[in-house]
């Protein structure tokens, strides 16, 4: 009889054993011995699609499950890291195991038809093994693991794998009924030894009542789980220099095959002209000699083309640049694969992270390739990218050309709909594995050249070329601002202002978004504020460089409407916003912008800005 919920065993992992291919994380065991049956005994562990959740959820399963016979015991960690540790295996076997994969009750269900499935299944199960076991309550989950417990003497250890399907699935009337379901199986519950679950998004935000009670390791914050995230850069030279030895092997054995080979060839020409010379008769021998010598001569001119055609092939053979790229070594799955970096803050050691399944499949098939777009979220990709939110598509074709962006991961809701602004798309694409995050600097970046692949994939079209003109303009009006070129500044400006839609084109906040439409790049030398408090009124816009000392200069601006630019300027100066940078050690620029909305739209001067641009002197 086979269990798939209630003790499993070990048969999963063992399948996955036999792979030629294998990195061994069963270290992790040993952690989670020292916080069973204590208050860190909730723990979830998101990351992206084809990091090896699955994996590390049979691994748990297979050391757990309850043997019912001493003589059972599986042997397929004795030779394991885990082994290594003192009292290692001091819970294995020894407690029931209940592992949920949630797509296979969500998938097709509701969660209310989906959560009776579970119960049910765990129900029968547990009665397959233990006949004389009699359930109280069928339908009540929290009833069902005291009773297991009770009637067992073992504690449960729950694992649970995809646990966020729901909320990958949109499912957002359903979610909170989900989140409640497990929240109750686990809080505060004795019966449990250990709760491990999995998913690729972070738990999701609600109320203190729905939300769950686990401590979260992310792509983001995974302390000591980190390197049992992914494949640590150690662990790929070493799958590397195993690769490379058995290359070596079978290069040796060909070469010796070959020169064997060409032994015998020799071997057997050799036989043939003596067995031709002793064939001979006295009266044919001096014309056989010179149809012999013929031959022989004839054969050197052979072996002579033959070797001239050998060389030009060799030289043909040559390996081009896109075999080289290609080729499978460390060097190219560090440029391909690696890119992750995941910080470790007990050990203050900052681990570079691999993609386990692109690994793994460029091992198996001999050949460097993006493997990304076989996972599910690769066909999700576009939808979130291409997502009305004011500087998102920009900062995709900014990350795409290699460029670090800073932002707040703090308001994202954990889910795949709740976005306010590009902030949050970006840290859920961290979550995806799409976009790396360096904790320190506070920062996004595309990770590497496989994940690179996709974004060029989905960008390279005419709408997207449009947003890189877009860029390349912000570039262009940051420089001429600097020059204090005003002309050139109203021009672009005006630019800006054109593609803001016609319904929003005449009101204050239109034109302060197109100012921050057009300096959108300048967030790489600025700090940018709106409606910053001077003491004496509000600076419109404020840009102050990161550095005190930076020999950009500060921009103060201000915008009028139906005015006049010298009004703008008036204002700045009589109001002394300057005085608000006075820490700031370098140069500050006052631009003022006005544009007069009455205008005729027959008239030349229809939307037409003005600006002036002043340096103050401090």
């Amino acid at each position: 009889m086979v269990n798939y919920i209630f003790n499993p065993g070990s048969e999963d992992f063992e399948i996955f054993l036999k792979n030629k291919i294998f990195v061994d994380k069963t270290e992790l065991i040993y952690h989670l011995n020292n916080v069973i049956n204590s208050p860190d005994r909730f723990i979830c562990v998101s990351r992206p699609r084809r990091f090896g959740k699955t994996t590390n959820a049979n691994m748990l399963s297979a050391y757990y499950s309850f043997l019912r016979k001493k003589k059972n015991r599986i042997k397929i960690f004795n030779d394991k890291e885990i082994a290594k540790f003192n009292e290692w295996d001091k819970y294995l076997g020894k407690l029931n195991v209940i592992k949920l994969t949630m797509t296979d009750f969500f998938t097709k269900n509701t969660v209310e038809d989906g959560l009776k499935e579970i119960m049910q299944k765990i129900v029968t199960e547990v009665k397959n093994n233990k006949p004389e076991i009699e359930f109280k309550n069928e339908n009540d989950i929290v009833s069902i693991f005291e009773e297991i417990r009770n009637l067992t003497d073992k504690k449960i250890v729950l694992i649970i794998d995809e646990w966020d399907i729901i909320v990958r699935e949109k499912r957002n009337e359903e979610v909170k009924e989900y989140l409640k379901f497990i929240n109750k199986a686990t809080k505060d519950k004795n019966y449990i030894a250990l709760a491990y679950i999995t998913g690729i998004l972070p738990i999701k935000k609600y109320g203190i009542q729905s939300s769950l009670s686990f401590d979260e390791y992310t792509m983001i914050s995974s302390s000591w789980m980190t390197k049992f995230i992914g494949f640590t850069q150690k662990e790929v030279k070493s799958l590397c220099k195993k690769l490379q030895v058995e290359n070596d092997k079978l290069n040796k054995s060909h070469t010796r095959k070959y020169k064997k080979r060409k032994l015998n060839e020799e071997y057997n020409n050799k036989e043939e002209i003596i067995n031709c010379k002793e064939t001979l008769q006295p009266e044919e021998l001096t014309h056989k000699n010179i149809l012999t010598c013929n031959k022989i001569n004839s054969n050197n001119k052979l072996n002579n083309i033959q070797k001239q055609k050998m060389q030009k092939k060799r030289r043909n053979n040559k390996k081009s640049i896109n075999e080289i790229e290609n080729e499978v070594n460390f060097k190219n799955m560090k440029k391909w694969y690696n890119g992750y970096k995941l910080y470790d803050e007990i050990k203050k050691k900052i681990y570079r992270v691999y993609t386990p399944f692109s690994i793994v499949k460029s091992i198996k098939m001999k050949e460097i390739s993006n493997h990304w777009n076989r996972t599910e979220t690769f066909y999700a990709l576009s939808e979130y990218i291409e997502m009305d939110l004011f500087g998102l598509k920009e900062d995709i074709i900014r990350l795409r050309n290699g460029k670090k962006i800073k932002i707040d991961i703090e308001s994202y809701q954990n889910d795949m709909s709740s976005f306010k602004k590009k902030d949050d798309v970006l840290t859920m694409l961290i979550h995806l594995g799409y976009l790396g995050y360096d904790i320190k600097t506070k920062e996004v970046f595309i990770p590497n050249k496989e994940v690179l692949k996709e974004f060029i994939t989905i960008t390279d079209s005419e709408n997207w070329n449009i947003i890189v003109k877009k860029l390349e303009r912000s570039k262009e009006l940051l420089k001429a601002t600097w020059n204090q070129d005003f002309k050139k500044v109203a021009e672009l400006i005006e630019e800006f202002h054109d593609e803001t839609s016609n319904m929003d084109y005449n009101n204050e906040s239109a034109l302060k978004y197109t100012i921050l439409l057009g300096y959108y790049v300048s967030d790489k030398y600025y700090n940018s504020f709106l409606e910053l408090d001077s003491g004496k009124g509000f600076i419109d816009i404020a840009y102050i460089p990161y550095n005190l000392y930076s020999k950009y200069p500060a921009l103060i601006i201000e915008l009028k409407y139906e005015k006049n630019v010298e009004t703008a300027m008036d204002q700045i100066k009589k109001r002394n916003y300057p005085q608000k940078l006075k820490e700031y050690k370098g140069n500050i620029l006052l631009v003022g912008i006005n544009y007069n909305k009455e205008i005729s739209s027959n008239s030349e001067e229809f939307k037409h800005h003005t600006c002036t641009i002043e340096e103050f002197k401090k």
